[in-house]
């Protein structure tokens, strides 16, 4: 008999993702890189809100309410993705294990990685201005 390649298991898995929880995702990363970019360019960040009609104009306004939809959003979809993980896997055993060495890999990253990443800038800086 003749496997097709629709048949494989790899292309199985392609067919189950549901590729419309990929592009939210990818919309919610680029809001948030939109977001991280206005605060570092706009100028007056730090002591003007940029959803205080006062001081904002309408595109830094939109720019800044619209990524307060981020994080619900990649939470939402996170527990949508382990629960349909889940119920084309079936296993239970698998997707804690899978979930847990997830989140303590997540942990690992953040103290060494971001956290390197973090407090070096804040040292270079520290010791360019020795006030601080």
């Amino acid at each position: 008999m003749l496997r097709t390649e629709a048949s494989t298991p790899l292309a199985q898995s392609r067919q189950t993702r549901v590729s419309s929880i990929d592009v939210v995702r990818g919309l919610a990363i680029v809001l948030m890189a939109l977001d991280h970019v206005r605060d570092l360019w706009h100028t007056t960040a730090l002591v003007q809100d940029p959803l205080s009609f006062d001081t904002t104009t309408p595109a830094l306004f939109l720019t800044r309410w619209v990524t307060h939809f981020c994080a619900p959003t990649f939470v939402f979809l996170a527990g949508t993705s382990a629960y349909l993980s889940l119920m084309r896997d079936g296993d239970y055993g698998r997707a804690q294990r899978f979930l847990l060495s997830r989140g303590v890999w997540h942990m690992v990253l953040e103290i060494t990685v971001v956290g390197f990443g973090i407090w070096l800038a804040l040292f270079l800086t520290n010791n360019k201005n020795p006030s601080l």
